[in-house]
């Protein structure tokens, strides 16, 4: 496959060249026209041979025109293609000193060219994500055969096999831990932010990657029918079955086409049935009529605004990948957001630490810290990296600990300076008779709070609560109020408890939520949600989140987020600011409405020519159109659509704060 894509743009890129290269000669041969006998000649031969070698490539929209009476701006383009060229055949062997165009087409088929170039590198790089997607997970697995570890195809494994994954591996089966206990991290399919314990008869998902310990899997799903794989095949999916986006420029299109032929066409009949000119003088008319108003300054005028523009998009840490997307943000109606890394940060945080004051002698915050961090230094609990990160931190002196000990699903024990310490949930000071009676509000406050929450004792006594939580980012708050005041509907998905999801929702001020939904179910969401007339934004993290990312109709992706995200997304932010979402769908939409101008500025300019292209003028002063009066047409309009495109630079609702 990969073989075929370089194959495939190497073939695209020679043709490329080969068409600068024949229209740079055939401008220098019309240039030094002056110079050369049969002048004429040697352009037809010259353009002709450019005309025919372009014509696999091109002109798919006048097929489709003829065919299925739709138009494009393609369709615009190849028509002035064949005017442009066909005329000069024309005035070349039948009108006496004829004006020729073929620079003209050669011009506007290198434009055409250079931009399949472009379109064949977006659809090739669509072609690589799948690639990427399918070399996470190596093509050898490491199973156990005797009293050997020995390396087989990934596509080989079988349900009876014994696969060993060791620390920082992925896990490449969906399967159930038959040995070893470890922390798997989930966070790259299904976006949580706390690795999860496994250990004995745990199941376990492919995607996913072994923390600490080694562990040993039989598998139940692998190759094609793992949780990966499925995910993958999603994406597929979603990338091909995305709908053929009709532009803005496109769509203005199909109402021009039928103005410029019935224009061209009645022009001709007027000057025909005259009583004063000829078949001949008419035919000049009505192809001065195609070529004034087929003007290529129409191709540019939506492409210009999105061009200035990418330098303010830049600068605010923003990628966006293909023009398509600026139009689609201006329908936007939904906005979903997922949770974790998306509105938190991803990463937890020690939010609390709460001594108990029912003591005769409570501890301080600090002395807390130091005994809890001392104890889970020897700790390969998930948890145990955020507390000892805050010690380091604080810059605590850790204590000595001795018999160590850790409680799946408990919490962790041991001694530490010489008295016993415990750090868990509930479970674990339920068994030991510890009395936390005094502490149940608090609980019931933070887990409300969506904390998750460790209870210490120290001493055979309770000495104080720790509470843990993904902390809402600064920004996530007034970017949900902004997109609101934008009249924007705001989704929050997670794959947390309601409870959880739900406070976390109220803390941003997002009445609606999608809780306890999996990876594989988001997609799913996504096209409920579009089911019902709307155009759905997601903002995701994780690659769980990439089929959802590839079904929505605009895929927003954070900066820190992996390749696979960043392929399937069509928006990147790279300064992780959640505020440059209602900042880029406003700046969508005075893209286009700059474009919508700048379509209204180029069709002027060519309006404004039309009487003397008509022959309005011939009979009183005997002006007709020419190449002089063409050009200068092109280049105001050119000009007006450059000058207003550049008014975007200095708006100072897009530049405050860059």
């Amino acid at each position: 496959m990969e073989i075929h894509i370089k194959k495939n743009l190497y073939e695209i890129k020679q043709f490329v060249i080969f068409v600068i290269f024949l229209s740079i000669v055939i401008f220098i041969v019309a240039t030094l026209g002056h110079f050369i006998n049969n002048i004429e000649i040697i352009l037809f031969f010259l353009t002709t041979f450019l005309v025919l070698i372009s014509f696999s490539q091109f002109f798919k929209g006048v097929k489709f025109f003829f065919k299925d009476k739709t138009a494009n701006i393609d369709t615009l383009t190849e028509i002035a293609i064949l005017i442009t060229y066909f005329y000069s055949v024309i005035a070349v062997f039948f009108i006496a000193n004829g004006k020729i165009y073929f620079s003209t087409t050669a011009l506007i088929i290198l434009f055409m060219t250079l931009l399949k170039y472009i379109k064949s590198k977006i659809k090739i790089k669509k072609e690589k994500t799948i690639k990427k997607l399918e070399n996470i997970i190596s093509e050898k697995v490491r199973v156990i055969k005797g009293d050997q570890e020995i390396f087989i195809s990934r596509i080989s494994v079988k349900n009876t096999d014994t696969i060993v994954v060791y620390p920082d591996e992925i896990i490449p089966v969906d399967g159930i831990v038959v040995g070893g206990v470890s922390s798997v991290d989930e966070s790259l399919m299904s976006g949580g932010s706390l690795p999860k314990e496994k250990e004995c008869d745990d199941i376990v998902v492919s995607g996913t990657i072994n923390k600490y310990g080694t562990l040993r899997i039989r598998p139940m799903r692998a190759g094609d029918d793992s949780t990966l794989f499925q995910i993958i095949n999603l994406i597929k999916k979603s990338i091909r079955e995305r709908p053929n986006f009709q532009s803005f420029e496109s769509r203005i299109s199909v109402y021009i086409l039928p103005v410029v032929l019935i224009t061209s066409l009645l022009s001709f009949l007027l000057w025909f049935f005259s009583a004063e000119k000829s078949f001949l003088f008419s035919f000049i008319i009505s192809m001065s009529v195609l070529i004034l108003i087929c003007p290529p300054a129409l191709g540019f005028a939506a492409q210009l605004p999105f061009a200035f523009s990418s330098r303010l998009i830049k600068k605010r840490g923003i990628l966006i990948k293909d023009k398509r997307i600026i139009e689609t943000l201006n329908k936007l109606n939904v906005i979903v957001f997922t949770k974790t890394g998306v509105v938190t940060f991803g990463k937890p945080r020690v939010t609390e630490i709460i001594p108990n004051f029912n003591l005769l002698k409570p501890y301080s915050e600090k002395k807390i810290l130091q005994i809890v961090a001392s104890l889970e230094q020897k700790s390969k609990w998930p948890l145990a990296q955020t507390i000892l990160s805050l010690a380091k931190n604080e810059n605590v002196n850790f204590l000595e600990c001795k018999e160590f000990k850790g409680r799946q699903g408990f919490g962790v024990e041991g001694v530490v300076d010489n008295k016993k310490a415990f750090l868990g949930n509930q479970m674990l000071m339920e068994e030991y008779k510890f009395d936390y009676s005094n502490f149940n509000k608090k609980i019931e406050e933070l887990e409300m709070r969506t904390r998750t929450v460790l209870i210490a004792a120290y001493d055979n006594e309770v000495i104080g609560l720790i509470g843990i939580c993904d902390v809402l980012k600064e920004k996530a708050k007034e970017a949900v109020e902004n997109l609101k005041d934008m009249n924007q509907q705001v989704i929050l998905i997670s794959g947390d408890t309601y409870r959880t999801t739900r406070a976390a929702a109220a803390a941003l001020n997002i009445e609606e939520i999608l809780a306890q939904v999996l990876p594989n179910e988001k997609e799913d969401k996504v096209k409920k949600i579009q089911m019902s007339k709307k155009i759905v934004a997601l903002i995701g993290n994780g690659i769980g989140d990439a089929p959802a990312l590839a079904q929505a109709d605009v895929g927003i992706v954070l900066g820190k987020s992996s390749k696979i995200e960043e392929e399937t997304a069509d928006i990147i932010l790279l300064n992780d600011n959640l505020m440059e979402i209602p900042w880029v769908i406003k700046i969508s939409k005075k893209i286009l409405k700059k474009a919508r101008q700048n379509i209204f500025l180029a069709l002027f300019c060519s309006i404004l020519c039309l009487p003397i292209a008509t022959g309005f003028f011939y009979s009183s002063a005997g002006i007709l159109l020419t190449p002089f009066i063409v050009n200068f047409s092109i280049l105001l309009g050119m000009f007006l659509i450059t000058a207003n495109s550049c008014l975007l630079f200095f708006d100072k609702e897009l530049t405050e704060g860059i």
